[in-house]
């Protein structure tokens, strides 16, 4: 072999070498980013999944207590407060994954699915709700905090029609809020909720299961002026 074949040969060597550890670099980059990528789309499911199961339990939590007939005395006083501790809790849960569903999101510059979306309303609505009607000075700074927040998802949702009984909800959960902080009285609010009640375009089951909400907080209320008295409107 000549000199320069063994030149020739070497210098192939010498590059397969560099080649070679390049290729090992860059396979040990895309494992790595796959891996990033494997954790960041986990914690975006962790964190949907966890705050959609979260809101569903809160959100029926209220089934738990609203036919208890007494819930300011004795026994079913303390079974009403026991439920909703633990709706409280339930739903705080749900809002904190969705909070961290959302922050996934943005890290990965990636838009909400119409699923993630409507999850992370239900939060917001759910704990606002849940937070006015336990009414300690720590939920209601927590409600003011918060309220701007479903005050922008109904602004956002007003026309659509696929959420018009959503965005009736939310707008009874304002109401409602308003209700708890003082910033409405019963009158008020009754005007609110029942021109809900009477547009024709709602559930019959929706206006039905608002009233009931509002006749259970009425048994917890010992003057009349506080109570808030809707009518259910007959189906058309």
């Amino acid at each position: 072999m000549t000199s320069i074949s063994l030149f020739i040969a070497a210098m192939v060597f010498i590059s397969n070498i560099v080649i070679n550890d390049k290729v090992k670099a860059t396979h040990a980059e895309e494992i790595t980013k796959t891996r990033l990528s494997l954790k960041q789309m986990t914690e975006v499911y962790h964190n949907y999944t966890s705050a959609k199961i979260y809101i569903k339990f809160a959100t029926h939590s209220i089934n738990l207590y609203k036919d208890i007939p007494t819930p300011t005395t004795g026994h079913q006083k303390d079974l009403y407060e026991s439920y909703l501790t633990i709706a409280v809790d339930m739903a705080k849960a749900g809002y904190r994954n969705s909070e961290d569903l959302q922050e996934c999101l943005r890290n990965q510059n990636l838009p909400a699915s119409n699923e993630q979306k409507e999850t992370i309303m239900a939060c917001v609505n759910t704990y606002i709700f849940y937070l006015s009607e336990r009414g300690r000075q720590e939920d209601m700074d927590n409600v003011v905090s918060i309220l701007p927040k479903l005050v922008k998802i109904i602004s956002e949702i007003r026309d659509e029609q696929k959420y018009r009984e959503r965005w009736c909800n939310y707008q009874d959960t304002i109401a409602w809020a308003n209700l708890h902080l003082g910033r409405k009285s019963a009158n008020e609010t009754k005007d609110i909720v029942q021109d809900l009640i009477n547009l024709p375009d709602i559930s019959q089951e929706w206006k039905y299961e608002t009233k009931k909400r509002y006749d259970f907080r009425n048994k917890l209320q010992t003057k009349d002026e506080n109570k808030v008295l809707l009518l259910l409107t007959p189906p058309a």
